[in-house]
């Protein structure tokens, strides 16, 4: 029976990252999924988030089969290929710094412009996002800005309702009423569990930001620590609906 978790045999490019410091070993690298570059001194490399922390992608890469085709070594994201680090590993392996959509491995580069996004909103630096949005999604921004609002580093999210409101604005994305059915539906039904915001059905990142930013606004969610929650004032709207 074959071991699944069996490592590639080590091949050229792995003693040449090995040998060079990248990685102390081939279990670490195999482990890592990717390089970790040093600090830079430029933005946007310097940007505090996964995409510029992590820009080279080595690892296996599925075709569309679903068939292994071997390890790759790619960009994180097709727009860094003059990241200083990125441009220094391909020095060494004497090729043109390239991007291969879809590599599998554990930092894989289609998950990239996530992480650009909610790694700087949940850094405080969602003005930084707003300047490199041609590194994301504008689903992705949305989509961070409400992980931004419902989670932060003390009592309050990563971003206000007015940052919030203001980083919509610019994305275009054009705003949801609070007395939009589904949403005064959504707030006044109340909490199904007062622990757990939860928004059911197929996910809609405008939605769920709109309905975050209205329920913080008019009181129905509040932070409980660092995490937001249904406050007392939706508890009680339901319960006298009983």
């Amino acid at each position: 029976m074959s071991d699944t978790n069996q490592s590639f045999t080590l091949d050229p490019v792995s003693e040449k990252f090995i040998e060079a410091g990248y990685s102390p070993n081939e279990f670490i690298l195999d482990m890592n999924g990717c390089l970790s570059s040093p600090p830079q001194t430029e933005k946007p490399w310097n940007l505090p988030c996964r995409l510029m922390n992590f820009p080279v992608i080595y690892g296996p890469v599925v075709v569309l089969d679903g068939e292994p085709i071997g390890r790759v070594v790619s960009a994180s994201h097709p727009l860094i290929l003059d990241h200083p680090f990125v441009k220094e590993v391909f020095e060494l392996l004497e090729t043109e710094p390239t991007y291969v959509q879809g590599s599998q491995v554990k930092y894989q580069n289609k998950l990239m412009t996530w992480y650009h996004a909610v790694d700087l909103v949940s850094a405080g630096r969602l003005d930084d996002l707003l300047d490199t949005l041609q590194f994301t999604t504008t689903k992705d921004v949305v989509s961070a800005l409400a992980y931004g609002l419902r989670y932060g580093a003390e009592k309050g999210g990563h971003v206000t309702t007015l940052q919030a409101r203001q980083a919509l604005e610019r994305l275009g994305i054009e705003e949801i009423p609070a007395d939009a059915p589904a949403v005064a539906q959504y707030l006044e039904t109340g909490p199904v569990n007062p622990e757990s915001i939860n928004f059911p059905g197929q996910r809609d990142e405008d939605f769920e930001a709109w309905t975050l930013i209205h329920g913080i606004e008019r009181g129905y969610f509040g932070y409980k620590s660092r995490f937001l929650r249904w406050n007392a004032k939706a508890k009680t709207a339901q319960l006298s609906m009983l």
